[in-house]
């Protein structure tokens, strides 16, 4: 006979959940996205571009560099940081499923909500408010997209 524990096994394995706030979402990249971003060596090649603003203006920086049509925000940068991720989705637009700390890094993962997508490379960016002690030694996140997990230093 083979006893089992009555611990729930899905809460020790999960990582925990970050508190975010999705600041906005916008189908748009910095124009020069291919020659800056982060591109893994092994298939599949995806592209990823992660900025950190400590302050208003890095911030603003940013803001301008993904070239966002909307109002920039307010952020309260004496609590918050803010990441900023760009990549490119299929014809389904992604999302943020979760932000959680897996060993001191911040795991990041994007999906969508739909499953017959078309790989067409459409830009997203993501800005995300992150309370400051998560980020405030932050040199590198993992996204995983797709299943894929990819650490991806910020610039």
């Amino acid at each position: 006979m083979i006893g089992c524990s009555t611990e729930d096994e899905s809460e020790t394995l999960e990582a925990p959940q970050i508190n975010y706030k999705l600041a906005t979402t916008e189908k748009t990249l910095p124009a020069n996205f291919h020659e800056i971003a982060f591109e893994r060596e092994e298939p599949p090649a995806f592209q990823y571009l992660v900025k950190a603003a400590y302050n208003s203006v890095e911030f603003e920086q940013f803001w301008n560099l993904f070239d966002f049509e909307k109002k920039i925000p307010k952020v309260d940068f004496e609590s918050k940081n803010v990441i900023f991720v760009g990549l490119h989705e299929s014809s389904c637009p992604y999302h943020i499923e979760n932000i959680s700390d897996e060993q001191n890094t911040l795991a990041i993962t994007v999906d969508t909500n739909e499953d017959t997508c078309d790989d067409v490379a459409s830009p997203r960016a993501f800005v995300i408010e992150v309370d400051k002690g998560t980020t405030a030694s932050l040199q590198e996140v993992m996204i995983a997209e797709s299943g894929i997990r990819t650490m991806v230093l910020i610039q």
